[in-house]
Protein backbone atom coordinates (compact mmCIF):
# COMPACT_ATOMS: atom_id res chain seq x y z
CA UNK A 1 0.00 0.00 0.00
CA UNK A 2 2.95 2.80 1.14
CA UNK A 3 4.73 1.83 -2.28
CA UNK A 4 1.54 1.98 -4.35
CA UNK A 5 0.85 5.60 -2.77
CA UNK A 6 4.19 6.56 -3.66
CA UNK A 7 3.83 6.03 -6.60
CA UNK A 8 0.52 7.57 -7.16
CA UNK A 9 2.70 10.78 -5.73
CA UNK A 10 4.91 10.33 -8.22
CA UNK A 11 2.84 10.06 -11.08
CA UNK A 12 0.73 13.35 -10.09
CA UNK A 13 4.25 15.04 -10.08
CA UNK A 14 5.07 14.00 -13.52
CA UNK A 15 1.62 14.83 -14.96
CA UNK A 16 2.39 18.37 -13.19
CA UNK A 17 5.81 18.94 -14.57
CA UNK A 18 5.11 17.63 -17.87
CA UNK A 19 3.76 20.70 -20.10
CA UNK A 20 4.90 21.76 -23.12
CA UNK A 21 7.31 24.54 -23.97
CA UNK A 22 8.21 26.89 -26.65
CA UNK A 23 9.20 30.78 -25.98
CA UNK A 24 8.76 31.36 -29.03
CA UNK A 25 5.58 29.39 -30.52
CA UNK A 26 3.71 29.02 -27.35
CA UNK A 27 4.05 32.22 -25.83
CA UNK A 28 0.92 32.37 -23.97
CA UNK A 29 1.19 28.99 -22.21
CA UNK A 30 2.00 28.38 -18.78
CA UNK A 31 -0.39 30.97 -17.42
CA UNK A 32 -3.02 29.17 -15.74
CA UNK A 33 -2.99 28.49 -12.26
CA UNK A 34 -3.38 25.60 -10.28
CA UNK A 35 -5.46 24.24 -7.59
CA UNK A 36 -4.99 24.54 -4.09
CA UNK A 37 -4.03 20.80 -4.19
CA UNK A 38 -1.63 20.96 -6.94
CA UNK A 39 -0.05 23.87 -5.61
CA UNK A 40 1.03 22.28 -2.23
CA UNK A 41 2.07 19.19 -4.33
CA UNK A 42 4.09 21.19 -5.99
CA UNK A 43 5.44 22.88 -2.43
CA UNK A 44 6.65 19.87 -1.17
CA UNK A 45 8.37 18.72 -4.63
CA UNK A 46 10.10 22.08 -3.99
CA UNK A 47 11.19 21.43 -0.55
CA UNK A 48 12.31 17.49 -1.50
CA UNK A 49 14.14 19.17 -4.39
CA UNK A 50 16.36 21.49 -2.78
CA UNK A 51 19.15 23.23 -5.44
CA UNK A 52 18.44 20.21 -7.40
CA UNK A 53 14.82 21.93 -8.44
CA UNK A 54 14.87 23.23 -11.76
CA UNK A 55 14.50 26.68 -10.91
CA UNK A 56 17.85 26.80 -9.65
CA UNK A 57 19.19 26.35 -13.52
CA UNK A 58 20.84 29.12 -14.58
CA UNK A 59 24.50 31.27 -14.26
CA UNK A 60 25.57 33.24 -11.73
CA UNK A 61 24.95 37.21 -11.75
CA UNK A 62 27.60 38.99 -11.28
CA UNK A 63 26.12 42.43 -10.46
CA UNK A 64 28.30 45.52 -11.77
CA UNK A 65 31.03 47.01 -9.44
CA UNK A 66 30.96 50.01 -9.90
CA UNK A 67 29.41 53.25 -8.17
CA UNK A 68 26.67 54.55 -10.23
CA UNK A 69 23.38 56.25 -10.43
CA UNK A 70 20.49 54.41 -10.47
CA UNK A 71 20.39 51.00 -10.50
CA UNK A 72 19.54 48.45 -13.68
CA UNK A 73 16.67 46.92 -12.83
CA UNK A 74 13.01 47.74 -13.34
CA UNK A 75 10.82 49.81 -10.56
CA UNK A 76 13.42 48.82 -7.78
CA UNK A 77 16.68 48.05 -6.68
CA UNK A 78 14.92 45.08 -4.39
CA UNK A 79 13.61 42.04 -5.42
CA UNK A 80 9.81 42.18 -5.78
CA UNK A 81 7.32 39.35 -5.53
CA UNK A 82 6.27 37.93 -8.00
CA UNK A 83 5.75 34.55 -10.06
CA UNK A 84 7.16 33.07 -13.53
CA UNK A 85 7.01 30.12 -15.53
CA UNK A 86 10.15 28.16 -16.03
CA UNK A 87 11.32 24.91 -16.83
CA UNK A 88 8.37 23.77 -17.75
CA UNK A 89 6.65 24.91 -14.71
CA UNK A 90 4.51 27.54 -12.85
CA UNK A 91 6.25 29.19 -9.85
CA UNK A 92 4.29 31.62 -7.36
CA UNK A 93 5.69 33.81 -4.62
CA UNK A 94 9.56 34.09 -6.09
CA UNK A 95 11.41 37.30 -5.41
CA UNK A 96 12.37 38.55 -8.56
CA UNK A 97 14.88 41.55 -10.27
CA UNK A 98 14.41 42.14 -14.00
CA UNK A 99 17.66 43.43 -15.16
CA UNK A 100 17.10 45.96 -18.17
CA UNK A 101 20.42 46.31 -19.45
CA UNK A 102 21.06 42.41 -20.01
CA UNK A 103 16.97 41.48 -20.41
CA UNK A 104 17.62 39.09 -17.62
CA UNK A 105 15.34 38.07 -14.67
CA UNK A 106 17.57 37.31 -11.71
CA UNK A 107 16.22 35.07 -8.40
CA UNK A 108 18.58 33.87 -5.30
CA UNK A 109 20.07 30.59 -5.07
CA UNK A 110 18.53 28.02 -2.99
CA UNK A 111 21.38 28.85 -0.82
CA UNK A 112 20.13 32.55 -0.27
CA UNK A 113 24.07 33.29 -1.11
CA UNK A 114 24.14 34.31 -4.24
CA UNK A 115 22.49 35.06 -7.00
CA UNK A 116 21.33 33.24 -10.06
CA UNK A 117 19.91 34.63 -14.51
CA UNK A 118 17.89 32.59 -15.50
CA UNK A 119 18.07 30.75 -18.80
CA UNK A 120 16.48 33.41 -21.05
CA UNK A 121 14.82 30.49 -23.98
CA UNK A 122 13.76 28.74 -20.81
CA UNK A 123 11.77 31.28 -18.77
CA UNK A 124 8.57 32.30 -20.81
CA UNK A 125 6.97 34.86 -18.78
CA UNK A 126 6.71 36.36 -15.48
CA UNK A 127 4.05 38.90 -13.41
CA UNK A 128 6.04 41.45 -11.10
CA UNK A 129 4.99 44.69 -9.70
CA UNK A 130 1.53 44.70 -11.44
CA UNK A 131 3.32 44.23 -15.08
CA UNK A 132 3.09 40.76 -17.26
CA UNK A 133 6.27 40.02 -19.38
CA UNK A 134 5.91 37.95 -22.41
CA UNK A 135 9.08 36.39 -23.99
CA UNK A 136 8.73 37.38 -27.39
CA UNK A 137 10.51 36.29 -30.76
CA UNK A 138 8.01 37.24 -33.63
CA UNK A 139 9.39 36.05 -37.15
CA UNK A 140 7.67 38.82 -38.85
CA UNK A 141 8.77 41.77 -37.55
CA UNK A 142 11.78 43.53 -36.97
CA UNK A 143 11.51 43.62 -33.00
CA UNK A 144 14.17 41.92 -31.20
CA UNK A 145 13.35 38.93 -29.43
CA UNK A 146 13.51 39.57 -25.54
CA UNK A 147 11.20 40.75 -22.86
CA UNK A 148 7.77 42.72 -23.74
CA UNK A 149 5.54 43.96 -20.95
CA UNK A 150 2.05 43.10 -22.19
CA UNK A 151 -0.08 46.14 -21.89
CA UNK A 152 -3.39 44.94 -23.33
CA UNK A 153 -3.77 41.47 -25.29
CA UNK A 154 -6.79 40.66 -27.87
CA UNK A 155 -7.34 40.55 -31.40
CA UNK A 156 -4.68 43.37 -31.42
CA UNK A 157 -2.24 44.28 -28.63
CA UNK A 158 -0.56 46.06 -27.40
CA UNK A 159 3.14 45.94 -25.71
CA UNK A 160 5.90 48.00 -23.64
CA UNK A 161 9.36 47.09 -24.04
CA UNK A 162 11.77 48.60 -21.36
CA UNK A 163 15.71 49.07 -21.69
CA UNK A 164 18.57 50.81 -19.77
CA UNK A 165 21.85 51.14 -20.67
CA UNK A 166 25.07 52.15 -18.81
CA UNK A 167 26.24 55.49 -19.57
CA UNK A 168 29.87 56.76 -18.48
CA UNK A 169 30.39 60.37 -18.40
CA UNK A 170 33.20 62.02 -20.41
CA UNK A 171 33.78 63.84 -16.84
CA UNK A 172 35.81 61.00 -14.90
CA UNK A 173 34.79 62.57 -11.84
CA UNK A 174 31.35 61.88 -12.72
CA UNK A 175 29.73 58.94 -11.49
CA UNK A 176 28.09 56.55 -14.46
CA UNK A 177 24.39 56.42 -15.16
CA UNK A 178 21.51 54.20 -15.98
CA UNK A 179 19.33 55.87 -18.71
CA UNK A 180 15.81 54.64 -19.29
CA UNK A 181 14.28 53.85 -22.40
CA UNK A 182 10.68 52.97 -23.28
CA UNK A 183 9.86 51.43 -26.33
CA UNK A 184 5.77 50.58 -27.32
CA UNK A 185 4.34 48.61 -29.61
CA UNK A 186 0.97 47.11 -31.06
CA UNK A 187 0.82 43.48 -32.61
CA UNK A 188 -1.53 43.03 -35.48
CA UNK A 189 -1.74 39.79 -37.84
CA UNK A 190 1.12 38.54 -35.98
CA UNK A 191 3.22 41.75 -37.30
CA UNK A 192 4.50 44.11 -34.57
CA UNK A 193 4.01 47.62 -35.35
CA UNK A 194 6.53 50.36 -33.02
CA UNK A 195 4.18 53.16 -32.16
CA UNK A 196 6.01 56.44 -30.59
CA UNK A 197 3.44 59.06 -30.56
CA UNK A 198 -0.69 59.26 -30.57
CA UNK A 199 0.13 60.44 -34.50
CA UNK A 200 1.58 56.85 -35.26
CA UNK A 201 -1.04 55.10 -33.35
CA UNK A 202 -4.11 56.33 -35.18
CA UNK A 203 -2.52 56.39 -38.34
CA UNK A 204 -1.86 52.77 -37.48
CA UNK A 205 -5.57 52.78 -36.88
CA UNK A 206 -6.15 54.63 -39.72
CA UNK A 207 -9.66 52.54 -40.70
CA UNK A 208 -11.00 53.03 -37.37
CA UNK A 209 -9.25 56.85 -37.16
CA UNK A 210 -12.75 58.93 -37.24
CA UNK A 211 -14.23 57.09 -34.44
CA UNK A 212 -11.16 57.52 -32.37
CA UNK A 213 -10.55 60.85 -32.43
CA UNK A 214 -13.97 61.30 -31.38
CA UNK A 215 -13.56 58.74 -28.47
CA UNK A 216 -10.50 60.02 -26.80
CA UNK A 217 -11.89 63.70 -26.69
CA UNK A 218 -15.37 62.32 -25.33
CA UNK A 219 -13.31 60.27 -23.29
CA UNK A 220 -10.66 63.15 -22.56
CA UNK A 221 -7.57 60.76 -23.24
CA UNK A 222 -4.30 62.50 -22.72
CA UNK A 223 -1.16 60.96 -24.59
CA UNK A 224 1.11 63.83 -22.94
CA UNK A 225 0.07 62.29 -19.45
CA UNK A 226 -0.08 58.98 -19.35
CA UNK A 227 1.09 57.44 -22.30
CA UNK A 228 1.01 53.76 -21.54
CA UNK A 229 -2.72 54.55 -20.09
CA UNK A 230 -3.69 56.14 -23.07
CA UNK A 231 -1.85 53.29 -25.57
CA UNK A 232 -4.03 50.74 -23.41
CA UNK A 233 -7.78 52.36 -24.15
CA UNK A 234 -7.11 53.04 -27.56
CA UNK A 235 -5.95 50.01 -28.62
CA UNK A 236 -8.95 48.40 -26.67
CA UNK A 237 -11.05 50.64 -27.81
CA UNK A 238 -10.01 49.63 -31.50
CA UNK A 239 -10.10 46.27 -30.82
CA UNK A 240 -13.50 46.17 -29.73
CA UNK A 241 -14.80 48.60 -33.09
CA UNK A 242 -13.14 45.50 -34.83
CA UNK A 243 -15.19 42.59 -33.69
Amino acid sequence: MIAFRKLCVLCLIQTLWALPFSACAQQNAGTGSFAPSDDSVRRGYIRSSGPDLPLYIGQEYIPNGRRTKGFPFFQSNEPLPGSLYYNDAHYNKVDIQYDLVLDGVVISNFSGDGRIELVRDKLLNFTMGGHHFVYLCPSKSAIKAGYYDQLYKGGVSAFARYEKKLVFPSNLEDQPRYDDYHYYYVEMGGAYYEVGSKGALLDLFRDKKEELKKYIRGNRINFSRDWEAALVKTTAYYDELKK
